[in-house]
């Protein structure tokens, strides 16, 4: 197992189309190395290093759900989703690979500039529930979303990473360390640490913790010990946020406090809807925003360790499953897969610079939008169609009428005349003739 072997010495380790170039460190699913395919583009390989199993099926039927899971994660496809661009396994252990890109955390920014503008946070809050549902959409939950795994590029806007990788590595509580424990605890919901099962609910709890710590400057809970911090998410009420500010809008404690509930069901069940709330909250005028579009959840999986089985039979474990031509997706236009494991790096994420500019006013949905076009654009049809069936309607009742008219008897007509003399008074008569023909009997 690589567990015995120092990580340095891997470097020069050939992973496939993979070159293993350096030890960077230690990240919180294991060691990460950066990579090259080729002599332009740069990579990072991460190690899943835990669990490990000691029975051999059990270390096996990880692999399956490894393999089914990670495939997953590669097929998410959005701007504001860093990319899974491979996967595979090398001496018995799963790694991951993502582009190399110019990114900063939210977590740096927040310890250099302090509690972020609400504006701000709110253009984020847009971004990071564009990418959570867009990844419910196709049955991946987050499960570790933080400060720490918002990164925002070059542009001024984010990229969400590791989209699902805590279910890849199948966390349970009790086997869980005091230091791994505190990497995972800033946004863990309460069915997380009591081990049942996550969904979109989960997210939205995250996010509302991220939120709180982007208004606040500092974690919905803190505490000395990783226990203690524990122990808050499963029974404490959220800290007030007049402790950290006062420039805030009195709503807007009650709208975290619902993201944050113990109760899944008590929570926003949908990023979006905490979205739209946050930003009634503090604009409750603002026309320009599209809101989101908020519908009944969708069934959702339960992600509980194996879920999903893959046939041994199907599935042939190598020392790398992906790799040696192994297919990617381009993450912007939607072609077919590729060979070249950079083809699948989205242009949006490749090619930075500094003068890019910012578009505040762009909508960071672009899923919702096109959902709201083309709604408008069925609701336009609809009326057409309607108006087009009222005029036909109406012309053929004229029709009908003018028919009934044109066979019925002739109207009678007639005329009447005045006659007056000069001893009348102005205006008066005292003779008239009528004279009435085709008068029916």
């Amino acid at each position: 197992m690589i567990k015995n072997v120092s990580y340095d010495k891997l470097a020069g380790t050939a992973l496939g189309n993979y070159h293993l170039e350096r030890f960077i460190g230690q990240s919180k699913i294991g060691p990460t190395f950066l990579a090259h395919a080729d002599a332009t583009t740069t990579y990072l390989v991460r190690f899943l290093e835990w669990p490990i199993y000691t029975v051999p099926k059990e270390h096996e039927g990880y692999l399956e759900h490894f393999q089914y899971q990670a495939s997953q994660i590669a097929a998410l496809q959005h701007p504001y989703i860093l990319p899974l661009v491979d996967f595979g396994v090398f001496r018995g252990l799963p790694y991951l690979v993502s582009p190399h890109i110019p990114l900063r955390s939210l977590r740096s920014r927040i310890d250099k500039n302090g509690m972020l503008n609400t504006f701000t946070i709110g253009r984020y809050v847009d971004q990071i529930a564009t990418a959570l549902e867009y990844a419910h959409e196709h049955s991946v939950i987050h499960g570790s979303l933080s400060v720490d795994s918002i990164f925002i590029r070059l542009d001024g806007q984010l990229v969400v990473a590791d989209v699902g990788v805590r279910n890849l590595l199948e966390l349970n509580l009790q086997d869980m360390t005091s230091s791994q424990l505190n990497e995972w605890s800033e946004g863990c919901a309460p069915e997380q640490l009591l081990g049942k099962s996550a969904g979109p609910a989960t997210d939205v709890y995250a996010l509302g913790a991220l939120v709180y710590h982007l208004l606040t400057g500092s974690s919905v809970f803190e505490g000395n010990t990783p226990d203690e911090i524990v122990q808050q998410h499963l029974y404490a009420s959220i800290p007030p946020l007049t402790r950290w500010r006062s420039d805030l809008p009195a709503g807007l404690y009650s709208i975290l406090a619902r993201a944050l509930s113990k109760n899944p069901a008590q929570r926003y069940q949908q990023p979006g809807a905490f979205a739209n709330a946050y930003h009634n909250t503090l604009a409750p005028t603002n026309r320009t925003r599209l809101p989101f579009v908020i519908s009944e959840p969708p069934a959702m999986q339960n992600h509980h360790p194996f879920v999903a089985r893959v046939s041994m039979a199907d599935t042939q474990f190598t020392e790398h499953a992906r790799s040696n031509g192994s297919a990617s997706t381009d993450y912007i236009s939607g072609s077919p897969p590729r060979s070249t494991p950079q083809s699948s790096i989205p242009h949006s994420l490749r090619d930075f610079t500094e003068d890019e500019p910012l578009n505040p006013a762009s909508s960071p949905r672009p899923e919702l939008v096109r959902r709201f076009r083309n709604k408008q654009r069925r609701r336009t049809m609809l009326i057409a169609s309607l108006v087009a069936l009222l005029v036909i309607i109406g012309g053929a009742v004229g029709v009908m009428l003018l028919a009934q008219g044109s066979a019925a008897a002739p109207r009678a007509s007639g005329q009447v005349t005045f006659f007056a003399n000069q001893n009348d008074p102005a205006g008066q008569t005292n003779s008239l003739h009528i004279d009435i023909q085709r008068l029916q009997a």
